[in-house]
C-alpha cells in the first residue's frame, strides 16, 4: 500500500501503469484527502483556499485526477459531516476509518 500511495494516488496511475481500480483504494482515498487538506490548509507559503473552491475542484477532477466514487463519497462527507470531520481530523490526522464511521 505504501508503494502505490507514494507512486500513483490518482486514477491516471503514474508512474507504475496503473489505472483505475488497479490502484490500491487506499491510495486513492488518501489522494483524495491529501488533495484536500494541502490545499484548504495555511501554509507560510500560500493562503488556504476556500473549502467550496476544493470541493469544486475536486468534482471537475472526477475520472480525471481522481476516482468519481470516492470522490462523491467525500464530498458528501465534508458537506455532511463536516463539524464530526474537522473534530476527528484534528484529533486523529487522516484516519479514514474513524471518518467513513463517524456519527
Amino acid at each position: 500500500m505504501f508503494i502505490s500511495i507514494t507512486k500513483g494516488t490518482t486514477v491516471r496511475g503514474y508512474p507504475e501503469g496503473l489505472r483505475g481500480k488497479g490502484i490500491a483504494i487506499e491510495a486513492r482515498i488518501m489522494g483524495i484527502a491529501d488533495f484536500f487538506d494541502a490545499l484548504t490548509s495555511e501554509r507560510s507559503y500560500k493562503d488556504a483556499v476556500p473549502k467550496d473552491q476544493v470541493i469544486a475542484m475536486l468534482l471537475d477532477e472526477k475520472d480525471g485526477l481522481f476516482d468519481a466514487e470516492l470522490v462523491d463519497i467525500f464530498v458528501k462527507l465534508i458537506r455532511e459531516k463536516e463539524s464530526c470531520l474537522i473534530d476527528l481530523a484534528n484529533k486523529l490526522k487522516g484516519c479514514w476509518y474513524e471518518i467513513i464511521n463517524c456519527r
